[in-house]
């Protein structure tokens, strides 16, 4: 008797991991890896998607295993077209290898159909970037084959240290092997070897829970709190990456006014939701504890929507002028783009803060305290008052 298989995954997603082992990255290889394999050891796999893992270990030439255990720590020089040449192989051999709706040929036979459903690619590049012949390395790896067309295609970069290359990412990589939303952020940083696993959980969350090729950049008056919040992030990135592949002044100017537009626009959707809740909080006579508590989350999310909103139109108007005077972010030093493009710049900057836990000093830690507390006011206050007269206990106002 034939045996009934559940659903078959409509489209394989094929993860490269591209990572750096040369000499350089020596204090990050072993924690580089554990953090990969407690990523990958849980499964993602759903009824549209289907992950498979794949490795490349890269110093002065690459090597590829299909089994993180096994890819050898190599040391050495550095040679980043290798990682990428080997790369592009793989990607040829996984397209000639595709068969019908459900990437494993043993089971095509149990396929609902013959199409053919083309994998979608995610690269994970995790190096210092210091290739030994920096000067070139754009170069080489433009003249590399070009696999971008009618391919689904999403790059993120873990950018280790202080002297990552960040221009090789925006001039080089990002074009070839990127067709997915430019609101993905350009890259992740990692300054330290206990910082690692919380970069890598923030990437996770752009690997495994968005649609990459989705751009969130207009919003209604139906957006949530926190669809604007989460939306800052998409707005400044994509314009920021726009303008820091192009190095006419007029275009730049052109995208940090839709940016600066398309903020100016959510923040007044903030402000009418910021009236929703008042007025839903005053309509509350004999309202359940749930509902006070509620309202009070309500407003601090509200508050910090409205103030990311703000720095990052302080940021925008700041590179506005800067353009203006002919500083383009296409030509200003790698340092400087990482931090204008790199993860976090808001509504990630919280979490990219609480990294820094893991290595702080005393001093670090009491000032990292006194900022939070800064921010802590009127809605502590209204908290304060709901505990004094005993409608929400001291636990549901935290």
């Amino acid at each position: 008797p034939k045996t009934k298989l559940g659903p078959m995954p409509q489209q394989s997603v094929e993860v490269y991991f591209i990572i750096d082992d040369s000499g350089s990255m020596s204090s990050y290889q072993r924690v580089i890896r554990t953090t990969i394999k407690s990523i990958t050891s849980i499964s993602h796999d759903t009824l549209d998607f289907a992950y498979r893992y794949h490795y490349v270990g890269f110093s002065g030439s690459a090597v590829s295993r299909d089994d993180i255990d096994s890819l050898p720590l190599l040391g050495g020089s550095t040679n980043i077209e290798s990682a990428f040449k080997l790369l592009n192989s793989k990607i040829e051999s996984s397209l000639k290898s595709t068969t019908t709706a459900g990437f494993n040929a043993a089971l095509q036979t149990c396929a609902p159909s013959g199409k053919k459903v083309e994998p979608k690619f995610i690269i994970i590049f995790i190096s210092d970037g210091m290739d030994d012949n920096p000067s070139t390395i754009n170069e080489r790896l433009n003249t590399l084959h070009d696999f971008k067309a009618n391919k689904t295609l999403v790059l993120f970069t873990v950018a280790v240290g202080d002297g990552f290359p960040t221009g090789m990412v925006v001039d080089a990589l990002r074009p070839m092997y990127h067709t997915a939303s430019d609101s993905l952020p350009l890259v992740f940083p990692v300054t330290a070897p206990e910082n690692t696993q919380g970069a890598f959980e923030h990437l996770a969350t752009y690997l495994f829970k968005r649609d990459h090729c989705k751009e969130r950049l207009h919003f209604d008056e139906h957006a949530s709190l926190s669809e604007l919040t989460d939306g800052i992030d998409d707005v400044y990135n994509y314009y920021m990456i726009k303008c820091a592949q192009n190095t006419d002044a007029d275009k730049n100017l052109e995208y940090l006014n839709l940016a600066r537009r398309t903020l100016i626009e959510m923040s007044a959707l903030a402000v009418n939701l910021e009236k929703k809740i008042h007025q839903s909080a005053e309509g509350v006579i004999c309202a359940t504890k749930k509902s006070l508590t509620s309202s009070i989350l309500a407003r601090k999310q509200k508050q910090r929507c409205r103030t990311l909103i703000t720095e990052a139109l302080t940021k925008i108007n700041q590179y506005i002028d800067s353009t203006v005077k002919g500083c383009l972010l296409a030509k200003l030093s790698d340092a400087d783009k990482q931090k204008l493009l790199s993860y976090g710049n808001f509504a990630g900057k919280r979490l990219t803060k609480s990294l820094r836990y893991h290595s702080a000093d005393l001093g670090e830690t009491i000032r990292s305290l006194v900022d939070c507390l800064r921010e802590y006011d009127e809605d502590q206050a209204a908290a304060d008052a709901l505990v004094s007269d005993g409608t929400i206990t001291q636990q549901e106002a935290l």
